[in-house]
């Protein structure tokens, strides 16, 4: 009689299946090669307060340095405005050792649409090389960014994604915005009817009326000489 499988075997056979699948879903940036943020980019130091929450992961590479006493902090976003920055990533232990993983959780954050640049940010004197950086939250698809390269210092460095391009509206849909769209064209003025003129008098019409002033002419004439 075959033995069933134990628990425990059933235990990490699910959380193997759950890390496949949570692995098969991260997408990764399709900029290759991480860079020096630009001039042009605005940071908002002062953290605005959302709704949201991210959790980012940080994977340091095995050819860093041992440790870092330096801080190490995240700054990603969106092409609408939204903006996500921690200056100092910590969860309470000790973090970016080499070869190490470490998680962060961000709450009440900014609601990101997608993210279209993400940035880290070194200061400290440690060669610190960080492998990948992975950004998830509740409203954005997990994202994940290779950097495998050595962070400058006092820097924000890392990748701009091309933003996503909206689909143009077809014909067919209504307006965004109804108050925009242009008013209606003014009613056309009602078409008077046209009459034919009146037709003139008669010959016989013009006698009859002469008889009647002739006839109220006499009785005039017989009221005035009655006593």
């Amino acid at each position: 009689m075959e033995r069933a499988p134990s628990p425990l075997l059933l235990l990490l056979l699910l959380l193997s299946s759950l890390a496949v699948v949570r692995s098969a879903a991260v997408v990764s940036a399709p900029i290759k090669t991480p860079s020096v943020a630009p001039k042009s980019l605005p940071i908002n130091y002062i953290q605005e307060v959302g709704s949201c929450a991210y959790e980012v992961t940080i994977a340091t590479s095995c050819s860093s340095a041992p440790f870092t006493t330096g801080e190490i902090g995240v700054l990603f976003g969106d092409s609408h405005g939204n903006q996500i920055i921690e200056k100092k990533l910590n969860n309470g232990d000790k973090v970016f050792d080499s070869c190490s993983t470490d998680s962060f959780v961000l709450k009440d954050r900014p609601c990101s649409v997608g993210i279209s640049y993400m940035y880290i940010y070194k200061d400290g004197a440690e060669n610190w090389v960080p492998k990948s950086v992975e950004i998830s939250g509740s409203e954005t698809e997990p994202l994940l960014f290779n950097f495998n390269s050595s962070i400058p210092n006092n820097t924000w460095f890392g990748f701009d994604v091309p933003p996503y391009t909206f689909p143009p509206p077809s014909d067919d849909s209504p307006p965004p915005f109804p108050w925009l769209s242009p008013p209606p064209p003014p009613p056309e003025p009602p078409v008077e009817p046209v009459f034919p003129p009146p037709l003139p008098p008669s010959s016989s019409s013009k006698l009859s009326g002469q008889k009647w002033g002739i006839i109220a002419g006499i009785l005039g004439l017989l009221i005035v000489a009655l006593p």
